[in-house]
């Protein structure tokens, strides 16, 4: 950098003054609900050491990537937007606008996992990886704050804010946008549950879709870990969605069967009772990890009400 283009550090404290004693912008919190998710490669680093003669691993992943989006697409999730890439890992999210919104997400994503296998299996230039690669997904549900200025606030945000336990925000800079707080880092952690051609769902979403009587029956608890930073070390429901119970021991080896003990107790029917996630709720009482389906419902109506 030149003299000339160095920052003159005075004239910029000078500023910042100016603006400390106008006083800040009053502002006022919003919340929206978003649905989270994220579809991962499963096979990338074997499939990194491979040679094709018609391809470069590099185009499996570009496809990936396409795939991903154009099946959500075709499944009816067309605002679904890219959150991240993470290696060979694509996260989405989707701002919740209707309830049923939440239920027809969580079946597209599912069916979006089948449908890249699908895809791949009947690929005439990327039919060579399907002994080395699969998906596997998880999505999580999440009350998320912003702000916005007091003029254009709803003051009914602040009555359901108190509801709100967690403090994930949304936070937007030079046009890029990204989530953080509690309940964005707790999904991340579902990733510990994942298997390949398995949809995972946090225990906030699953609970929601129970005490809604929606996909009930497809959800099964997989199994209860502590979760590095989550509740204090609390165990945590693992829970699988799937729309067909009966079919899942084809999605796996004889070898997976019989080694991961995960995969085991899913396949022989050892599942938890789903009965049991109300115990969950009760002992995660008063940390940010589980929504009452009557808040998801309020805030999507607020929401709606502050956007129009």
């Amino acid at each position: 950098m030149s003299k000339a283009e160095k920052l003159d550090l005075t004239e910029i404290e000078s500023d910042a003054g100016v603006l400390r004693s106008a006083g800040t912008v009053a502002r006022s919190a919003r919340f929206d609900v978003y649905l989270f998710w994220s579809f991962d490669l499963v096979g990338s680093t074997a499939l990194k050491a491979k040679s094709f003669e018609t391809f470069h691993w590099v185009d499996v992943i570009r496809d990936f990537y396409h795939q991903c989006e154009a099946l959500l697409q075709r499944l009816g999730v067309e605002d679904a937007r890219v959150w991240k890439y993470i290696g060979d890992e694509v996260l989405f999210y989707r701002r919740i606008v209707q309830p049923a919104q939440i239920e027809d997400t969580v079946r597209a994503i599912f069916r979006g996992l089948d449908g890249y296998t699908t895809e791949l299996a009947t690929s005439t230039k990327y039919a060579e990886v399907v002994p080395y690669v699969s998906i596997k997904a998880f999505a999580w549900l999440v009350p998320v704050m912003s702000y916005v200025h007091a003029a254009g606030a709803n003051d009914e945000f602040a009555d359901v804010a108190g509801s709100i336990r967690g403090d994930d925000q949304i936070i937007e800079e030079n046009g890029r946008i990204d989530f953080l707080g509690p309940n964005i880092d707790a999904g991340f952690r579902l990733a510990q549950f994942a298997r390949k051609k398995q949809l995972v769902l946090s225990g906030a979403l699953a609970a929601y879709l129970v005490e809604s009587r929606a996909s009930e029956n497809n959800l099964r608890i997989a199994d209860f870990a502590a979760l590095k930073g989550v509740a204090g070390g609390a165990l945590y429901p693992g829970i699988w969605y799937r729309e067909n119970w009966g079919t899942i021991a084809r999605d796996f080896t004889y070898e997976e069967r019989h080694t991961d003990p995960l995969v085991k107790r899913m396949c022989e029917n050892g599942q938890i009772p789903l009965t049991t996630l109300e115990e969950v709720r009760l002992r995660f009482e008063g940390l940010p990890y589980f929504f009452d389906r009557a808040l998801i419902h309020r805030v999507i109506e607020l929401s709606n009400e502050a956007a129009a």
